[in-house]
């Protein structure tokens, strides 16, 4: 540029800076800051920007020059519009955020939208893009800085941010309300409605680390987990991430503590309520990790080292835990804790269990109350349908009177008693009372079956051949096996089973308790004699031990024979609603309607659909597709 030229050039910036300076004092003094600098930013970054093209002549040349000689009071006019930025800051900005008047004014925006109330958004975004803009790096100008976004937004931005968390935080643990694990995703979804920088991205996610980590922290079972917040935030993946270690963690938990069958149950309950408590303290009840926690049962209650891979033995298990505590002189207070484990295992096989137990309890009298068995089959008929417990109601409304004899008539539709397969020979002591009692029931109620339950029965023996009298609580196998010494000395095994027709097998078991309680003597390998010496401090002796039958093997029989024909119910009750349908729908539409009560095998499902197939109720057609047979 020519040395004349200097005065018309530098006289040229003076009237472009005099305008730009009036113009920004006019818009400072403006109503409804927020809303007034946005239009009025607006306004300037398009007026100016038109302006710029005029000047670019004048920066490649005058103002390249002075910045060259070290003036960094001098700035472009043309793009990128430095010294209508610099204007703006010095005349509007920096005098209408006094008291940080117009941040406030901003947060206040974004924490309202935060809190669910309809805000302008675009208002916001275009006041957040101003502060980005106006950064000007005094050495560098054609750089970008960031510094007047950082110091007049971002930093009181992540204050009010930490803030308003530590609250929500606070408010959410003191309620035990659901946590919103989402925090971090709807503010990543702010930055990006709002078109902030990456850096506020990272800041910001340290800001809901101090807020929402300390109570993870605390928790040993995510010790070592790194950026905590952010895997439980930006994505649903990294929420299941971590809620997929916390299961594990259960798992690992139940896996370490169970060894001993005897504190099995208990153990179990133990580690499901501290876990639970973890839940609710730290975890905010959140409805992810409750589920966790419940599919981590649902492993390790079928498969641990007490119960191996049969998954019904935790069933037995806990069927054994409740007739413990439904006994006589026990806490009707502990029963509760069987309800957390109930939704764990499959409740065809616990209900066979339970009623097996409780016709034991209420045949021999040692049911704790029936009120406690009530409450009992309550909490049951609650978790496992009312449906599933008819029956258990209907045994507990049978009414026993005590008698000297006295016979239980029950019925068979809803007392899961096994029915002896082998013979018995009824002793004649007791035959005239047996007999009697079946002609009276005959006249009672004709054309009835009557079954007698000898493997449940009992009886009571007096002693006369010893100095002192003893009373003998036996069995029923027990009680005809001692008969017989009333008129033998001597007695071997095979003419036991001869003279009472039980199988040997189970002879063998009720000789060997009646041997281990010094009753009989064996004499040789399988002669047995009354032991005459025998002595005892107690004058009522018990020597009624249960011997071991069927137990769980016939158990899961009759729940395997129970199942097919729910499975083929379950079918024609979906064909008869749907007419038709395909062939794998069907089958996962049946898995989803018993899945409640148990889990059936694919397998067993095309096996019944097999069955009424042959048996008519449904027909295949073409294309893989049944059709309901009326």
């Amino acid at each position: 540029m020519p040395a004349t030229a200097q005065p018309v050039a530098l006289a040229l910036y003076d009237k472009v800076l005099q305008y730009f300076t009036a113009r920004v004092k006019s818009i400072r003094d403006g109503d409804e800051q927020l809303q007034y600098y946005n239009t009025e930013w607006t306004r300037y970054w398009i007026g100016t920007r038109l302006i710029s093209r005029v000047f670019t002549h004048l920066d490649k040349n005058w103002v390249k020059r002075q910045r060259d000689e070290g003036n960094r009071n001098i700035f472009k006019v043309s793009v990128p519009l430095q010294l209508a930025l610099v204007q703006w800051k010095a005349e509007v900005l920096d005098p209408i955020n006094q008291k940080d008047r117009l941040v406030n004014t901003l947060l206040l925006a974004i924490e309202r939208e935060r809190n669910g109330q309809v805000v302008n958004q675009e208002v916001v975004k275009n006041v957040v893009a101003s502060f980005i803009r106006l950064g000007i790096n005094d050495v560098k100008p054609d750089e970008k800085c960031f510094d007047i976004y950082e110091n007049y937004f971002e930093t009181p931005f992540l204050v009010a941010a930490e803030k308003y968390y530590q609250g929500e935080a606070e408010a959410m643990m003191a309620a035990t309300k659901d946590s919103n694990l989402n925090y971090l995703t709807k503010e990543n979804s702010r930055i990006e409605r709002y078109d902030l920088i990456p850096t506020t991205r990272t800041s910001l996610i340290s800001v809901l680390k101090d807020a929402f980590s300390p109570p993870f922290q605390e928790i040993p079972e995510f010790s070592g987990v790194e950026n905590l917040p952010a895997s439980l935030s930006r994505t649903r993946e990294g929420q299941d991430l971590l809620r997929e270690k916390f299961e594990f963690q259960v798992e690992k938990a139940e896996k370490n503590s169970v060894h001993d069958p005897k504190t099995y149950l208990d153990t179990l309950l133990e580690v499901h309520t501290k876990y639970s408590a973890i839940i609710t303290q730290h975890l905010y009840g959140d409805a992810g990790f409750v589920g966790s926690l419940c599919n981590a049962c649902i492993v390790f209650v079928n498969r641990n080292a007490v119960t191996g891979p049969t998954g019904s033995k935790s069933s037995e298990v806990l069927v054994k835990y409740a007739d413990r505590l439904l006994r006589k002189d026990k806490s009707l207070e502990e029963v509760n804790a069987e309800e957390r484990v109930l939704m764990c295992i499959d409740k065809d096989v616990f209900l066979h269990f339970y009623a097996a137990r409780l016709s034991k309890r209420l045949i021999y009298g040692v049911s704790a109350s029936d009120k406690s068995e009530a409450s009992m089959i309550s909490k049951l008929g609650k978790a496992c349908g009312s449906e599933y417990t008819s029956k258990l109601r209907q045994m507990l409304m049978e009414q026993f009177n005590d008698a000297t004899f006295s016979v239980m008539v029950l019925g068979s539709n809803c007392w899961l008693l096994n029915r002896p397969v082998y013979g018995f020979t009824i002793p004649r002591e007791i035959y005239p009372t047996y007999d009697r009692f079946q002609k009276y029931y005959r006249t009672k109620h004709s054309g009835r079956k009557l079954t007698w339950l000898w493997n449940y029965s009992r009886s009571e023996l007096r002693t006369n051949y010893l100095d002192q009298r003893y009373v003998l609580m036996t069995s029923s196998y027990q009680m005809v096996i001692l008969l017989l010494y009333n008129d033998h000395s001597l007695l071997s095994l095979s003419e036991l089973v001869t003279a009472t027709s039980i199988p040997k097998e189970i002879i063998t078991q009720v000789v060997s308790v009646l041997v281990k309680a010094r009753i009989l003597v064996n004499e040789d390998s399988e002669q047995y004699s009354l032991n005459s010496n025998f002595k005892s401090k107690k004058v009522r002796v018990n020597v009624n031990q249960p011997i071991k039958a069927e137990g769980q093997t016939e158990v899961m029989r009759d729940v395997q024979e129970d199942r097919k024909y729910v499975i083929q119910a379950t079918i024609v009750r979906i064909m008869k609603a749907q007419k038709s349908m395909n062939n794998e729908h069907l089958v996962q539409e049946v898995i989803k309607q018993i899945s409640q009560r148990f889990t059936p095998q694919v397998p067993n499902i095309r096996k019944a659909i097999d069955i009424l197939l042959e048996k008519e109720y449904i027909q295949q057609v073409p294309g893989d597709t049944l059709t309901y047979v009326a």
